[in-house]
């Protein structure tokens, strides 16, 4: 590892502690006029003072590489969002909240000083507010994703008509209905060169002008949701779509992603994105590490709100490529254009903004698609990263910011020893794999009667994504031609894939003639991979079926309950799914069995801790101690389904083992109350006279303990006086007494530290990884400065007069799902859109204003370095 100055001795401790303080303009610049970013500026943030920004940031990176800062932004010209790079080379970058796009020239590798920041004049000087910037087609493309009064959220073509080098006229090509931060994103040229792919989080229902598909269209759950947990049973979720550059011809391309940002081809012409999770989930049966996605045409990612989103192994939806662990995905390049070793040069560069980490991976054909490892190439304090692009310098720039927080530019750039020359041409590589799958992806969107015996002959290839994109090809051909080849098929894999299909498009009586086709089968003759398939084919038709073919005696089940307990622990999970719904309360007793063994795993569900780094990642830390029963919980939540049959003892046995569980087991931020919101199940489905011999079983799990008192006396704090005084230091304070001011200012009700707290707001263990101390003060002095829209209270307003408020979890064409209660972020409403007359973001956040007046100044600071310090008592601000 080096440090960010390369040759440079480290300044003070506390320079390492206190990085990147917002710069104060007072006015923007003028069209065309350079900014001298020290101008002005207050003595803290001049270069020297112990508060400079970001050249004393720690930045970390491999050997041979060096980082240092391009250009500081100020405050009053926004935070940057998104980045671009012009034909000459230069920088355009585009700030979240506010109008003006800036044209940034970077000095030569290794110059100190002489970066040209200026504002672009024409109409690049009225747009902005973006969250994704492209050049390309003669043409600038700018994703507006924040609300504000000159334009809608939307995407936009900037021409420059008269040549003269500024744009002059805007086209507006799309509008979205969703916005902010889980709005539309990222923009990237087609491997062909004669379109753009455009990526949109899962707040943005996809608008009724984008009506041509690659997906296939369905409705329903598709998902057997325990008892006691909401679901979102219809949702596009995140989706990727193309169009010609004037924005005609648009098409769905892939969909059921959660809120990736940015996206990248590779060489061979493959979509890749980075998409994220809701981290509060971690230890949860349904969590999905944040991940690198292959995006392939037809794509369905499976993300759905909370219990609803698709385990990876579902055969209908796209397994990652590889799983990264808890992050908030942002930016995404290849370095195939970088003067950086071959390894690198190949290399997909992924960000990550709030643990401030650069990730380096290394992706390899695996099949039809792709495996990869995971590299940390560079992280430090104060770097909380929104985007990446490659200039022809052969340098990668970074840019940091977001959320109104202070905001520069680095370039990281190769200069040791290791040879810069191509081993090997590097061309693109489709092997024989990529090609199937591909020619089978060319029939997507497409009835073709004419290629059923091409798809049907892949229906059974061993490889997934051959399987995949074969069945998606089949879904798209009319269903009389291919319903009763699917009964009459032999082969395994091909009939259950066929079976697939049938399930998803069919009607309620295709369903109960593949449960009852399936119910014939030698299950225990099948491995793993089928397994799963077919217990997947199961549970749609059962979805879709609903009650009555819950009832019903179309599916004889009794081979499943043979096979529980199974070597796999996915097959068990499935099994325990399909046959607790089903009310089979002979699988109560192998199901308690299951749950005692279950003593807690890092490796579920991805979150293998080898190499990961702890130092800010506070739910993995709190798991390293108390790792998550992650199969008990599923396990207990499906037994929830099982309301006749129980013995005494087994309900006594039920409830130990989940009292076990929430006293000695860690997760995310929801995992408790997860476990509370299950146990609350429980005890609805007891009689009266089972109420009172088992009550004992789960007395004291809800007790609360008292929030501790501050000393005080306390003052209404003004920031400067605070910003000033933790300018002289923060040395040797109590880490105690920190930690104890975090419950007495009641940041604990709302916020986790460590894995412990509320989730109401954001886990703040990494919070000094990526903000100031400035940034830190601000949003407790000022906490409706800016509000994350993943944590506004929205007000919706009834047709029938009804109002309605909560946080908005995802919004589709048909409905929006919130959270009506903070605190409890399991429980979810489900409302249609055609029920909601107008719907107004709260401007006012949840957090109350004067947390900090209760306190002195003493207890400020021990807060403050707490939090800067992420909960970590070895920090060196308590040294």
């Amino acid at each position: 590892m080096i440090d960010a100055l390369k040759g440079e001795t480290l300044k003070t401790i506390r320079s390492l502690l206190l990085p990147l303080f917002a710069l104060g303009w007072a006015s923007p610049p003028s069209p065309g006029q350079a900014v001298d970013p020290y101008s002005g500026e207050p003595e803290w943030y001049k270069p020297g003072h112990p508060l400079e920004p970001a050249d004393t940031a720690a930045i970390e990176t491999l050997d041979g590489f060096s980082v240092e800062k391009v250009v500081s932004i100020p405050t009053n010209l926004g935070s940057i969002a998104a980045m671009t790079t012009d034909p000459d080379g230069n920088l355009i970058v585009a700030m979240q909240h506010q109008a003006g796009l800036y044209r940034l020239t970077p000095p030569e590798i290794g110059a100190r000083g002489g970066s040209v920041l200026e504002r672009m004049e024409g109409d690049a000087e009225k747009i902005g507010w973006a969250h994704g910037l492209l050049w390309a087609f003669d043409s600038l493309y700018v994703t507006v994703a924040e609300k504000n009064d000159a334009y809608r959220p939307g995407l936009y073509r900037l021409l420059d008509t008269d040549r003269d080098g500024v744009f002059d006229e805007t086209k507006s090509l799309f509008e979205f209905q969703g916005a902010g931060e889980h709005g539309p994103h990222g923009l990237v040229v087609g491997p062909e060169g004669d379109s753009i792919y455009m990526i949109c989080g899962n707040g943005t229902p996809r608008p009724d002008t984008i009506d041509r598909a690659r997906t296939v269209s369905t409705s329903g759950e598709d998902h057997l949701i325990p008892p006691g947990f909401g679901d979102s049973q219809f949702t596009d979720a995140g989706w990727v779509f193309r169009f010609e550059p004037d924005g005609s011809n648009p098409e769905l391309f892939a969909s059921g992603l959660r809120n990736s940002y940015d996206l990248a081809f590779n060489r061979s012409g493959d979509l890749f994105t980075f998409d994220s999770d809701m981290e509060y989930d971690l230890g949860a049966p349904w969590y999905r590490p944040t991940r690198i996605c292959h995006v392939v045409s037809g794509g369905e990612f499976g993300w759905r709100a909370s219990a609803s989103k698709w385990p990876e192994w579902y055969a209908d939806s796209v397994h990652p490529v590889v799983n990264v662990g808890p992050s908030s995905p942002t930016g995404l390049v290849f370095g195939y254009d970088t003067a950086f070793p071959e390894k690198y040069r190949n290399a997909l560069f992924a960000l990550d903004w709030t643990y401030a980490t650069l990730y380096a991976v290394h992706l390899e054909a695996n099949g039809s698609s792709y495996k990869g490892e995971v590299e940390r190439f560079a992280s430090g304090i104060g770097l909380p990263l929104t985007d990446a692009v490659v200039c022809p310098d052969g340098a990668l720039y970074v840019s940091v910011g977001g959320r109104r927080l202070g905001s520069a530019v680095y370039r990281i750039w190769y200069e040791g020893e290791e040879s810069l020359v191509v081993s090997k041409p590097e061309k693109p590589s489709r092997n024989g794999a990529s090609a199937i799958r591909r020619s089978l992806e060319s029939l997507h969107g497409n009835a073709d009667t004419g290629s059923l015996a091409k798809i049907w002959r892949r229906l059974g290839d061993s490889d997934r994504g051959i399987r995949y994109a074969a069945r998606v090809a089949l879904e798209w051909q009319p269903l009389d031609g291919w319903r009763q080849r699917a009964m009459k098929e032999r082969n395994s894999l091909r009939r259950l894939t066929a079976f697939l299909a049938l399930a998803r498009q069919g009607g309620r009586d295709d369903l109960r003639l593949v449960l009852e086709s399936i119910g014939d089968s030698r299950w225990e003759d099948w491995d793993e991979e089928t397994l799963l398939l077919a217990l997947r084919v199961v549970e749609i038709a059962l979805a879709r079926g609903g009650g009555e073919l819950r009832t019903s005696d179309s599916f004889e089940f009794q081979s499943l309950r043979l096979l529980l307990p199974h070597t796999s622990s996915r097959v068990n999970r499935e099994l325990a799914r399909v046959l607790c719904y089903l009310g089979d309360a002979s699988t109560i007793d192998p199901l308690l069995d299951l749950m005692e063994a279950d003593k807690g795993d890092l490796s579920t569900g991805g979150l293998d801790l080898a190499g990961r780094n702890l130092k800010y990642a506070s739910p993995l830390l709190s798991m390293a101690e108390a790792p998550p029963m992650v199969d008990r919980m599923h396990f207990a939540q499906c037994l929830n389904w099982i309301r006749d049959g129980w013995s005494i003892e087994q309900r006594r046995r039920y409830f130990q083992l989940v009292s076990e569980a929430i006293g000695s087991s860690r997760g995310g931020n929801g995992y408790v109350p997860f476990w509370q919101q299950t146990l609350d199940t429980a005890r609805s489905n007891l009689s009266p006279d089972e109420i009172a011999a088992l009550s004992n079983e789960w007395a004291g799990l809800e007790a609360e303990p008292a929030l501790p008192e501050p000393e005080g006396p306390g003052r209404i704090w003004d920031l400067d006086y605070l910003v000033d005084r933790v300018g002289e230091g923060l040395e040797e304070r109590d880490f105690e007494n920190g930690k104890k001011m975090f419950a007495a200012a009641n940041c604990i009700a709302c916020h986790g530290m460590r894995g412990d707290g509320g989730l109401a707001g954001p886990d703040l263990t990494s919070l000094g990884q990526r903000f100031s101390v400035k940034d830190i003060l601000d949003a407790i002095v000022n906490p409706s400065k800016a509000i994350s829209d993943q944590y506004q209270t929205t007000l919706f307003t009834l047709v029938n007069g009804d109002v309605v408020s909560g946080r908005t979890l995802s919004k589709d064409s048909r409905n929006v799902v919130i959270v009506p209660n903070a605190l409890k972020p399991a429980e979810t409403r489900s409302i249609s859109l055609d029920a909601i007359s107008s719907i107004d973001p709260l401007p006012v956040s949840t957090m109350p204003p004067g947390l900090l007046n209760a306190l002195n100044e003493e207890e400020v600071l021990d807060l403050v370095s707490y939090l800067l310090a992420g909960g970590d008592q070895g920090h060196p601000v308590f040294e």
